[in-house]
């Protein structure tokens, strides 16, 4: 003897095996994976005192090589006299700038030692000089 179930049954037992067979989802992984990667390491070189001119006044006039960044970028500078902050118009180490000399001011007569630091993309190098104005 065949049953046959009410028609609205029906359909929805053929949605509902259907809808489980759709549903389900198979996704494979590797726990492995190719790739190459290549990179250079190089430094930022230190620039060069050129030229240290003592003036009347306590104002000293500095130059220096300009050096080229490791890559892209830019370069940028700033002064140090004696450790701390020059004046008149050489950067700070807050505020480097890609100028490559300055005038320091307020210059206290006797021995002092001028940095110069270039700031690169990542990196910084310096070159210290000892000069009497």
């Amino acid at each position: 003897m065949k049953r046959r179930l009410p028609s609205g049954l029906a359909g929805f037992a053929v949605s509902a095996v259907l809808a489980a067979l759709c549903a389900s989802a198979f996704a494979y992984f590797s726990p492995e994976g190719v790739g190459t990667a290549s990179a250079g390491v190089s430094k930022l070189t230190a620039p060069t005192i050129t030229t240290v001119t003592p003036a009347v006044g306590g104002t000293v006039s500095l130059a220096w090589s300009a050096v080229t960044a490791p890559g892209t970028g830019t370069v940028t500078y700033y002064v140090t006299r004696d450790g701390g902050s020059p004046a008149g118009t050489c950067a700070a180490p807050a505020v480097p700038t890609a100028a490559t000399s300055c005038k320091d001011s307020e210059v206290a007569v006797g021995n002092h030692t001028y940095t110069v630091t270039a700031v690169g993309p990542g990196t910084t190098s310096n070159m210290i000089g000892p000069f009497v104005p």
